[in-house]
């Protein structure tokens, strides 16, 4: 679902011009990418990618319609790379969605989601 986050207090209620997603879960085997640096809000972390977990669509939730059926999203589960440091992250982070605020603890990347097409 596209959200808004602040790592300061609860975010303006968001305007999104993206779509929402829904993941299936893949499996494939013998997938393993290393030593990926990877720079985001947070700071810069090096990670491992050990294989494919999700594989993202975009839906028309509610009939609100889709902005690109062509813009997929491939999930992979990401491990630091060993003998890095990970990134800082902040305590709590404050988010808004079409759910309302909410507020979270963050503490480890749990997916690394590229952008990806079906032939």
């Amino acid at each position: 679902m596209p959200t808004a986050k602040s790592l300061i207090g609860p975010p303006a209620s968001p305007t999104f011009t993206v779509d929402h997603f829904k993941c299936y879960r893949v499996v494939r085997l013998k997938f393993r990418r290393t030593g990926l640096k990877v720079d985001d809000q947070f700071g810069t972390t090096t990670i491992d990618l050990k294989k494919p977990n999700h594989l993202c669509v975009p839906v028309d939730k509610n009939g609100e319609g889709i902005l690109d059926p062509t813009q997929l999203l491939m999930c992979y589960l990401p491990r630091i790379t060993s003998g890095t440091s990970p990134a800082a992250l902040p305590p709590t982070i404050f988010t808004e969605n079409q759910f309302g605020p909410d507020e979270f603890s963050v503490y480890e990347p749990r997916d690394f989601c590229v952008p990806s097409t079906i032939p």
